[in-house]
């Protein structure tokens, strides 16, 4: 249903980005997200996990403060890049997050033609997290 490939804005390239490989119906769930392992850890923990690991400004990972008990680590780079990490963002996307059953989903919110990018508004988050 989608490829990745090499992104484009004004004919400067942006990196890698999703491509729609066939056309793809309103309201279809696009992509989603797995769901990742949570990590119990402290702070300090949590200091030199995102230092050795590279997680500087990740958007990948989500971290919870749980009080005296430390924080909880949700990491979804843990394992192989997931598709998801590729959508680019867009001031008119062509998706939107929502949140299903326990994961993130993307979710086409017109019809997206053969070999367009898939892309979202990274100022957006889904109404369940507001």
């Amino acid at each position: 249903m989608i490829r990745v490939g090499p992104a484009q804005r004004n004919g400067i390239g942006i990196g890698l980005g999703l491509f729609a490989r066939t056309p793809i119906t309103e309201g279809t769930i696009v992509v989603k997200m797995n769901k990742a392992k949570e990590t119990r850890m402290s702070e300090t923990a949590w200091q030199k996990y995102w230092r050795e690991n590279n997680r500087l400004h990740d958007s990948a990972v989500f971290v919870n403060s749980i009080g005296k008990n430390g924080l909880r680590v949700t990491d979804w780079l843990s394992g192989p890049t997931p598709r998801w990490y590729r959508l680019n963002h867009s001031f008119n996307p062509n998706t939107e997050m929502k949140y299903r059953k326990g994961r993130v989903v993307w979710i086409a919110t017109r019809n997206i033609a053969e070999g367009e990018e898939i892309t979202f508004d990274y100022g957006e988050v889904p109404d369940e997290w507001t």
